[in-house]
């Protein structure tokens, strides 16, 4: 494991875990209020940049996203077909996913009256940056 190494820092799995964390304050904090269009706004940004991603590839022959093809190791991608296939796939498992995330969200918006009370305005929130360079 990174944290079990010495002198190592791994940022990524800070980062990650950052994500998780900051959408979960926003989500259960009351910070902001969900509608069902937000799920197709994400979805739509995903698939923007997945094709970002798609042009940086070409242009460096590169295979990030794994949208040029499938990793060397066994993967779930192997279950979802060739390539092409499995973009497909996976498109409509996040697309899912997205929709799974946002039930437990659906009382905080989506046109309805907020279950937050109204006195409870959203506070400012503090964002720690910290180059590890």
């Amino acid at each position: 494991m990174a944290i079990a190494r010495i002198g190592r820092y791994d940022l990524s799995t800070d980062a990650h875990g950052g994500i998780v964390i900051a959408v979960a304050l926003l989500a259960f904090g009351g910070y902001v209020r969900f509608h069902p269009a937000a799920v197709w706004r994400s979805f739509g940004f995903l698939l923007g940049y997945a094709a970002l991603v798609g042009a940086v590839n070409a242009l460096l022959g590169s295979n990030y996203m794994f949208l040029c093809g499938k990793p060397d190791n066994p993967s779930l991608l192997d279950q979802m077909g060739p390539w092409l296939w499995y973009l497909v796939g996976g498109a409509a498992a996040s697309l899912a996913f997205f929709w799974l995330s946002w039930l437990p969200m659906r009382h905080w918006g989506g046109g309805r009256e907020s279950s937050i009370p109204a006195e409870r305005t959203p506070r400012p929130i503090a964002v720690l940056y910290i180059d590890c360079t």
